[in-house]
C-alpha cells in the first residue's frame, strides 16, 4: 500500500510544472522587442511576470501570440499596487506552442499578428530618451521576464531546479525500495 502511495505521489509531482522559465537582458533603445517561446504542455493557467521596472529598468509591455503569430492577449499593462513594479499576465491557455513579447509600453503590436511588427520599430528612443518614464526620469534598458505554469521551453529543456527535484524524488523511491526489500529479506 506504501508504495503505491507513494508511485502515486512520484506520478502527480511529474505532472505538475516544471518550473518558472526566466529570462533576463537588457534592451539598447526603446524600440526594442525581446520574443520567448513556450509550450503549454497541458490546459491550466500561465503566469508572466516581468520585474524590469522594479529593478529601475522601463515601463514593459506584453504581448502573446500564438505559434502562427496571431495576436491573442495583450497586457493591460496595470499592476495592483499602481507603482509599475510588477506587471503581470495571468490567463487561461490550451496545450499549444506560444510567442511572447516583451517591448517598452507605448511600443505596441501593429496589427492582429506578429507579422504587422510593434508601433515604434525603427523610432529608436521613441519616449525622448533612453528609457524616459511618464515623469521624465531616465530609466535603464533592464528587463527580467518569468513564465510560471504547465510550461517548457520551446527545445524541450527541463530547467535545472526542475531536473534536481525530480531526481532527489526519483533517488529517494529507489532507496525507499531497496530499504522494504532488505527489511522483507530478513
Amino acid at each position: 500500500m506504501k508504495l503505491r502511495t507513494l508511485f502515486l505521489a512520484i506520478l502527480m509531482a511529474a505532472q505538475m510544472p516544471a518550473a518558472v522559465l526566466t529570462y533576463s537582458g537588457m534592451f539598447d533603445s526603446d524600440d526594442g522587442v525581446a520574443f520567448f517561446g513556450f509550450t503549454m504542455n497541458s490546459p491550466g493557467s500561465v503566469e508572466i511576470r516581468t520585474l524590469s521596472a522594479a529593478s529601475g529598468g522601463f515601463d514593459p509591455y506584453l504581448s502573446l501570440f500564438d505559434a502562427n503569430g496571431t495576436q491573442l492577449l495583450l497586457d493591460v499593462n496595470e499592476d495592483e499596487s499602481g507603482c509599475g513594479c510588477l506587471d503581470s499576465l495571468i490567463t487561461l491557455i490550451t496545450p499549444g506552442n506560444y510567442i511572447l513579447a516583451l517591448t517598452q509600453s507605448g511600443n505596441f503590436p501593429v496589427g492582429p499578428t506578429l507579422a504587422d511588427g510593434f508601433s515604434q520599430q525603427g523610432n529608436g528612443n521613441f519616449t525622448g530618451g533612453p528609457f524616459l518614464d511618464i515623469f521624465g526620469d531616465t530609466r535603464t534598458g533592464d528587463w527580467k521576464v518569468e513564465i510560471n505554469g504547465p510550461v517548457s521551453a520551446p527545445n524541450g529543456q527541463v530547467p535545472e531546479p526542475a531536473t534536481a527535484a525530480l531526481l532527489a524524488a526519483g533517488l529517494s523511491a529507489l532507496a525507499l525500495a531497496r530499504k522494504r526489500r532488505s527489511r522483507n529479506t530478513r
